[in-house]
C-alpha cells in the first residue's frame, strides 16, 4: 500500500512539474470558440454578459464531490444560495437565494419549470439525483422576464445529460457506512444526423437516525429515515440541416421517501411518481435571426401514508393518511426569437402559455386549474453602439385566467473597463 501511495505522489508531482514547465502558450495553436446550437442553451450566458450573475456548477464538480442529490451539491458549491435540508438527502429543504424566501426561487429542469405553484413552499428537490446532472445554472436576481413568475430571487436550471459528437459513457457504483447504495450510468453518441443520450440513476438507503435519542418520544417508533429514488431518461435530436434541429426529451422518476418525525409516528412516507416530457424546434438560419419553440408536459403525483402509534395502547395504530393523493400536472408552450436587424441593437421577443392543475387531499386543498398567457421582450445594445458596454431593458405582461394581469420589467447593464475589471 505504501508503495502505491508513493508512486501516486511521484506521478502527481511529475504531472504538476510538466504542466508548470509547459505553461507557455504554443504560438502554433489557434483559439477555439465553442458556441451552443440552441438559443435556449445560450440564454444564461447571454444574460451574464448583460449584468446578471450566473454561477455554473459542472457535472464533474458534483461527481468529484460525491454528492447524492441536487440539494447537497448546491449547498456546498453555490455561493449566495443557502440550503438547509430537513433530514439528509432527498428530503424537503429551506432555501434562501440572496436573502429570499423559499417560494421566491424558480426551479427548472432543462429549461422546464418544475415548481409546484399550489403549495410553493414544497420544493421539487427530493426527486433530483445528482447522477443525472450535466451542469447547474444559478441565475441570481429577478429572472421573471424570461423564466416566468416565482423567479423573484432567481432561477436555478438543472441541465441533465446532454449530447456528444462522439461515443461517451460511464457507470459508477457507491456504498457508504449508512448502508446507502448508488448506481449511476449514461451513454451518448451521434450517428449521422441523429443524436441520443440515455441515463439512469438509483439511490437507496435503509436510513439513519435524524434526531438524537433524547429528542425521540416513546411514541415515535420509526427512528431511521429511508429513501429510494430511481430516475431514467433519454433525449433524441435530429438535424434536418445545420441550422434546424428537432429534439425530444423524456424523464421518469419513482421515489419512496420517509417523512421523519420524533413523536407518534410508526410509519410515514411519500411515494412520488414524476414524468417530464418535452419537444423542441431550434432554428438559427443566421446570426441575425434565431428561434426556438418548445412544448412540455409535467406530471408530479404523490401519495402520502402515515400510521401513528396510539399513546397508552402499545401495538395499536391509528390511520392519519392512507395513500392519500396530492400532486399536479402542468403543460405549456414557450417561444423565443432573437433578432439583430440593425447595428447597435438586438431584440428578443417571446410568448409563454402555461396550464396548471393541482390538488392536495392531505392538506385538503380542492382541485384548482389556471392558465396563463404571457408576452415578453427585451432590447439590448451591442458594442457597435457603445464599445465595452452591455445594456438591456425588458418587459413581461402576464395574463392569468384567475386574478389580475401583471406587468414586470427589468433593466441591467455591464461595462468592461478592461479585461480584468
Amino acid at each position: 500500500m505504501k508503495a502505491i501511495v508513493y508512486a501516486a505522489l511521484a506521478f502527481g508531482a511529475a504531472a504538476v512539474f510538466e504542466n508548470a514547465a509547459g505553461a507557455q502558450p504554443d504560438p502554433s495553436l489557434q483559439e477555439v470558440v465553442v458556441t451552443a446550437k440552441s438559443l435556449e442553451d445560450e440564454l444564461p450566458q447571454q444574460l451574464s454578459q448583460y449584468g446578471t450573475r450566473v454561477d455554473v456548477i459542472s457535472g464533474a464538480e458534483i461527481n468529484n464531490g460525491g454528492y447524492l442529490d441536487v440539494a447537497g451539491a448546491l449547498e456546498a458549491l453555490s455561493p449566495g444560495l443557502y440550503i438547509s435540508p430537513q433530514n439528509g438527502p432527498f428530503d424537503y429543504v429551506q432555501i434562501s437565494l440572496q436573502g429570499s424566501r423559499t417560494t421566491d426561487v424558480l426551479w427548472l429542469v432543462d429549461g422546464i419549470r418544475i415548481n409546484n405553484r399550489l403549495y410553493a413552499g414544497t420544493t421539487p428537490l427530493d426527486t433530483l439525483p445528482a447522477g443525472l446532472i450535466e451542469r447547474i445554472e444559478v441565475l441570481n436576481g429577478g429572472q421573471a422576464l424570461f423564466y416566468g413568475t416565482q423567479a423573484v430571487a432567481g432561477a436555478i436550471n438543472i441541465v441533465t445529460k446532454g449530447f456528444s459528437d462522439h461515443p461517451d459513457g460511464a457507470i459508477s457504483l457507491g456504498y457508504d457506512t449508512n448502508q446507502a447504495q448508488q448506481y449511476n450510468g449514461y451513454y451518448r453518441d451521434t450517428v449521422g444526423n441523429n443524436h441520443f443520450v440515455v441515463y439512469a440513476t438509483h439511490d437507496q438507503s435503509p436510513g439513519f437516525q435524524p434526531f438524537p435519542d433524547d429528542e425521540f418520544q416513546p411514541s415515535g417508533t420509526d427512528r431511521r429515515r429511508f429513501y429510494k429514488v430511481t430516475s431514467v431518461g433519454g433525449k433524441y435530436a435530429y438535424d434536418f440541416a445545420d441550422n434546424f434541429t428537432v429534439t425530444a426529451d423524456y424523464e421518469h422518476t419513482n421515489a419512496n421517501l420517509d417523512f421523519a418525525q420524533p413523536q407518534l409516528t410508526a410509519i410515514a412516507y411519500n411515494q412520488r411518481n414524476e414524468d417530464l416530457v418535452s419537444a423542441k424546434i431550434d432554428y438559427a438560419p443566421s446570426d441575425e435571426f434565431k428561434l426556438y419553440i418548445k412544448d412540455y408536459y409535467h406530471w408530479w403525483y404523490s401519495h402520502y401514508t402515515e400510521f401513528d402509534n396510539v399513546i397508552g395502547s402499545p401495538g395499536t395504530l391509528t390511520t392519519i393518511d392512507d395513500h392519500d393523493f396530492w400532486g399536479f400536472k402542468d403543460y405549456g408552450v414557450n417561444l423565443l426569437t432573437q433578432i439583430a436587424v440593425n447595428r447597435g441593437f438586438e431584440y428578443l421577443a417571446g410568448y409563454d402559455f402555461q396550464n396548471y392543475t393541482g390538488k392536495d387531499v392531505v392538506l385538503v386543498i380542492q382541485q384548482q386549474t389556471e392558465h396563463v398567457n404571457a408576452f415578453f421582450g427585451q432590447i439590448r445594445t451591442t458594442p457597435d453602439l457603445i464599445p465595452d458596454a452591455h445594456l438591456a431593458a425588458g418587459l413581461r405582461y402576464n395574463i392569468p385566467s384567475v386574478g389580475e394581469s401583471a406587468l414586470v420589467w427589468n433593466g441591467s447593464g455591464k461595462y468592461d473597463f478592461s479585461k480584468s475589471l
